[in-house]
Order: C-alpha cells, then structure tokens, then sequence
C-alpha cells in the first residue's frame, strides 16, 4: 500500500484534483488519474485507472461512447449513488486523506466548490440547519449563560471559529452549548476536526 501525500494529486484545470499516477488512483479504487502531461496523441485529459488511456482517445475511437455514458448514468443515478457513499465508507482513511490533501493545496477552490454544491442542494441545506438547530436547542442546560456564550462568539476573530470541544453531533459523544464547552480553533482546525471528540478532552473530562 503506497502512502498517498498531496504531492500525488494534480489539478486538473477544474479545480478538481485526482492522482497523479494510477498505483494512487488504484489505491484509492478511483476510476480516473491525471498526470499533467499529454498523451501520445497530444491531449491533456483525465486517464483511465484500468487501461492507461487517455479519455479523450477513447471518445475519438467511438464518438457515441460519450452519449452512451451520460444515458447509463441517467438511468442509474440511484446505483451510482449507493456505489459512491459504499466506496467512500468502505475506504474512509483513504477519501479523508484524499480531501485533506485537496484542501491542502487550494483550498478557495475546495471552499468556492462546497459552496456551489451547497446551492445547488437547498433542500439538504435546509434539513442539515433544522437538525443543528434541534441539537443546539436539546444541548443548551437551563443553566447557560447565554450572554456570555453571545459575547465568546462575537469575539471571535477573523479567520477563526468558534468549537465546541465535546461536539454537539459526536459519534460517541454529545456535549453541551455552555461557555465552558467553547474554544476557537483557525479555521484548518475545525474543519479537520470535524465533529470528532478529541483524545486530549476525554482524559481531562
């Protein structure tokens, strides 16, 4: 198993960003990779893991291969989708790795990106808030300190957040919204930190 570093991934001109050889994208079962470098035949496009070949010649050899694979993933939208969250489990070290090492080396573009999707998906953005709000509401004690908490956040400076140190959603745990719960972490930080309960706060808990 080869160590995958940020160095193995390249841009491919769309701000999205794949292996660099196809023992990385074979190691993360990715269907395509991207060199940087043209082909043989002089086309600077994504290659196939399985075969070595550029996209671009494929199409060229069967012109109505394009229309014939935007058919199947039309008719099977709902399989590629189960396919793609079992992957994403099924090697969830490796897909983090891979988006860490994206966000690594631009991460406006990973930022501008989530952004588009998040526009695109109002529904899932909606149900997504309501349940932060539902475990905000459930999380804060009748004891808080409410303008204490409003005054930590309106602190906070640029390029900062404000976390909770017991997440609000964890897997294992699910903390409170007082005072004494809030830290703030750069902005790198959190999101890498996630809704993760750090080891540091188990052992002081």
């Amino acid at each position: 198993m080869i160590e995958l570093k940020s160095t193995h991934f390249v841009d491919n001109g769309d701000s999205c960003y794949f292996p660099a050889t196809c023992n990385a994208a074979k190691a993360l079962q990715l269907r395509f990779y991207f060199t940087g470098k043209k082909c043989k035949a002089g086309h600077l496009d994504l290659r196939y893991t399985s075969s070595k070949e550029c996209r671009t010649c494929r199409l060229n050899k069967n012109p109505s291969l394009k229309d014939k694979q935007k058919d199947w993933a039309i008719k099977n939208k709902d399989r590629i989708s189960v396919v793609g969250k079992q992957r994403y489990y099924q090697n969830h070290e490796k897909e983090l790795a891979r988006s860490r090492a994206k966000w690594a080396q631009n991460p406006d573009a990973v930022r501008t990106r989530n952004l588009d999707w998040i526009r695109r998906q109002p529904r899932y953005w909606t149900f997504a808030a309501a349940k932060r709000r539902a475990a905000l509401r459930q999380a804060i004690p009748p004891w808080a300190d409410l303008q204490a908490i409003k005054e930590f956040y309106a602190a906070c400076l640029p390029g900062y957040h404000v976390d909770h140190m017991h997440p609000l959603q964890g897997k294992t745990v699910c903390g409170l919204h007082v005072l004494e719960n809030l830290q703030y972490l750069t902005a790198e930080e959190n999101l890498k930190k996630f809704n993760r309960l750090e080891p540091r706060y188990v052992s002081s808990s």
